[in-house]
């Protein structure tokens, strides 16, 4: 059980695949599956943020562990891993979990504005956003919060890298929340938009018939 411990605080990115082989082997070479603790490797993968490992041991070793998937969900939520949430999904009945759909966004928002991730790491984190709004019951009044924290964010560094996925996931927001919207919020929403050059998101709005009264406005 040491060794698997030791071996899972030694996890990276790089080693990821050569941990989970190495783990597997000893799982399946042992006949005392309680003497290896499972309960304890998971503590640790959670630590180090062994997904694959996570993944294999709730499905391969779930009756020897306590499983808690929405853990598991909301940490996957948080560091973007679209591909985890995916299989939770696919893997077990949500409706039967204790998931606060709302927190769930809200992390997801949050998390995608942190400005010390790498691009790649954003693109994720703007993706998991749209997958949760699109497979939980998030109501138009979330997704405005959630849209206002794009807006407290939308000039960073980070963002801005970012256009056009923060645009696409900015217009699938407002095409959902749009009711929830008055005639203030658009209007400081669109001057927003415009001075920050998210031309694809001021496109959408003078799309919309309600707006014609604001091109005479702002341009």
């Amino acid at each position: 059980m040491k060794i698997l411990i030791s071996i899972t605080k030694c996890y990276t990115t790089e080693s990821s695949t050569k941990i989970l082989e190495i783990v597997r082997a000893i799982w399946n070479s042992t006949d005392d599956k309680d003497g290896l603790k499972m309960e304890e490797i998971v503590i640790a993968a959670y630590n180090r943020n062994c997904f694959n490992l996570l993944l294999w041991i709730y499905e391969y070793c779930n009756s020897y562990i306590s499983t808690n998937v929405r853990k598991l969900l909301m940490k996957a939520c948080k560091d973007g891993r679209i591909e985890v949430a995916k299989w939770i999904l696919q893997a077990f009945d949500t409706t039967l979990l204790d998931i606060n759909e709302i927190e769930l966004f809200l992390l997801a928002c949050k998390k995608m504005f942190k400005s010390c991730i790498s691009g790649s790491q954003t693109r994720g984190r703007v993706r998991m956003v749209k997958f949760v709004y699109a497979n939980f019951q998030i109501k138009p009044l979330d997704l405005k919060s959630g849209l206002c924290n794009v807006l407290s964010v939308l000039n960073s560094e980070f963002m801005r890298e970012n256009r056009d996925e923060v645009s696409d996931l900015v217009v699938s927001l407002l095409e959902k929340c749009f009711n929830c919207l008055n005639a203030k919020d658009l209007e400081e929403m669109m001057k927003i938009f415009f001075d920050q050059k998210y031309y694809v998101v001021v496109n959408w709005f003078l799309e919309k018939k309600t707006f014609a009264r604001l091109k005479n406005k702002l341009f």
